[in-house]
């Protein structure tokens, strides 16, 4: 009798081991599941600020446009004036309206490219370059560094998008002429698409 009860006392301990272990792996994956998930979280934040910048930026630059012309306010793309622009990458609907925005705030645009080209042909295009653009979500790594390289060696400012899109490259630009005002330096987004 008392062995059938230590026999049933051991099994008993024996499932409620299982059960701990079993309730214990279940809640490690529900922690591992939470931390992934504000990770996630953490980057849709981000997305989302960057977004709400670009809506925003894109809706003062639209705002009143003849009180820009009329010389009242200060142009929100105001670091474009007198700039000479090349910019890499990115799309050909994009490229063209960026040429037309750079143009249009009395800026020109050096010869620009819906495709990467090699480093020798950008080298050579550099010169009379006062800043390089190109989208994150159209160049990989290698080229950026090598981009930034290039500008570094050659002092010209270079400036990574966000996205290829018209409203990351007008919220660049509004940044620029913000902080021409100020005289702080501005950085690029710095947002990959692959890693948030």
């Amino acid at each position: 009798m008392l062995r059938e009860a230590l026999a049933e006392s051991d099994d008993l301990s024996a499932l409620h081991k299982i059960y701990r272990e079993s309730a214990e792996k279940r809640a490690a994956a529900e922690r591992e599941s939470t931390r992934a998930m504000r990770v996630q979280l953490n980057k849709m934040d981000v997305l989302n600020r960057a977004l709400q910048a670009e809506a925003s930026a894109m809706e003062r630059v639209l705002n009143n446009p003849s009180s820009y012309l009329s010389g009242r306010e200060v142009h929100p793309l105001a670091a474009l004036q007198g700039k000479r622009v090349l910019y890499v990458g990115g799309q050909p609907g994009s490229l063209s309206a960026i040429q037309w925005l750079v143009e249009a705030s009395g800026g020109t645009m050096a010869r620009g490219s819906d495709t990467v080209d090699c480093a020798g042909l950008l080298a050579a295009a550099l010169p009379d370059v006062d800043m390089l653009m190109f989208p994150a979500d159209c160049i990989d790594d290698d080229t950026v560094k090598m981009f930034e390289w290039i500008c570094e060696r050659n002092r010209i400012a270079c400036y990574q998008l966000r996205t290829a899109s018209l409203a990351s490259f007008v919220e660049l630009i509004e940044r620029l002429s913000a902080f021409a005002k100020t005289g702080a330096a501005v950085r690029s987004a710095r947002f990959c698409q692959r890693h948030g």
